[in-house]
């Protein structure tokens, strides 16, 4: 990087660090140094290196939502067993059966929705062809 060699080459180091207080030296230097860094070393946004050309905000969202009905079955499920130490046979609750009814409609929900997108896909890629 010539320009950021350059420029902190020519940078007034001695006027930036002639005070007394290491903390105000400590933060012309830092201060200094990260604008002449962030003027010449370019940004980049790392990407995630496998993300399937069917995997949209819907999938995102849909599975967001999945993990968070999963969390919530397995705190239920915790404390229904904690609630019933001893207890033969416990009946579930009506609260862990809704819990488990609606994590098992969003899981059959995101399986259909990626279904559907890599098929989609797919689809769209044979036409093109």
């Amino acid at each position: 990087w010539p320009k950021l060699n350059s420029e902190l080459s020519n940078t007034p180091w001695h006027s930036l660090l002639s005070s007394n207080s290491v903390e105000v030296c400590w933060q012309n230097f830092k201060s200094s140094f990260h604008n002449a860094c962030d003027s010449h070393i370019p940004k980049i946004t790392v990407k995630d290196g496998f993300k399937p050309p069917w995997f949209d905000s819907d999938v995102f969202d849909s599975c967001r939502e999945k993990e968070r009905l999963r969390i919530k079955l397995k705190v239920i499920r915790k404390k229904h067993r904690d609630e019933n130490i001893g207890v033969e046979n416990p009946i579930p609750s009506p609260r862990l059966l809704d819990a488990e009814v609606k994590f098992q409609t969003a899981r059959r929900e995101v399986r259909r929705l990626i279904r559907s997108k890599m098929i989609s896909n797919f689809s769209d890629k044979q036409s093109e062809n």
